[in-house]
């Protein structure tokens, strides 16, 4: 919390259950996509924020897990793998793609594994980068590392039985 106290925030730390009340912008933190998004999904801090950000009232921004939850798909960890590997539900407001995070430090095998199933375009981003969300405009990337864009895998075709 020093960073935000330093920029002139008062950050409060919301319970799941807790309404978000007068809060301009909610942060989602980093850790385990899977509970920050079993955590999140349906709570009332999270529906309020979710619908004050859909009206133009409030920001929403994240941290590495947090980052990657707030897309529609989502890379979680598989029991014992140490880097998310499955792709699965994310918390949704943001659609059309999903976050790769911590790039850099990840085997050049993983992202390119990650990159070929993902079920939507896929930024995979390097540690000391963010990227800036606005609508009707291409993501701007900021900070010091890179960020690579993974087109969707294609989709299998059906044969008819």
């Amino acid at each position: 919390t020093a960073h935000y106290l330093a920029i002139g925030a008062e950050p409060a730390i919301l319970a799941p259950g807790e309404g978000i009340g007068g809060v301009d912008a909610l942060f989602l933190p980093g850790g385990d996509p899977s509970l920050l998004v079993s955590t999140a999904c349906g709570s009332r801090s999270w529906t309020e924020a979710r619908d004050g950000w859909q009206a133009g009232r409030a920001a929403l921004a994240g941290s590495s897990a947090g980052a990657m939850a707030l897309w529609e798909q989502c890379l979680f960890p598989t029991p014992g793998a140490d880097v998310p590997t499955a792709w699965s539900d994310g918390l949704g407001p943001l659609r059309g793609g999903a976050l790769a995070v911590h790039a850099a430090s990840r085997p050049e095998s993983w992202l390119e594994d990650v990159g070929a199933r993902a079920p939507v375009d896929v930024l995979a981003m390097d540690e000391g980068t963010a990227l800036l969300l606005r609508p009707g405009r291409a993501p701007l990337a900021l900070g010091g590392g890179a960020v690579t864009r993974f087109p969707a895998a294609a989709p299998v075709a059906s044969v008819p039985g």
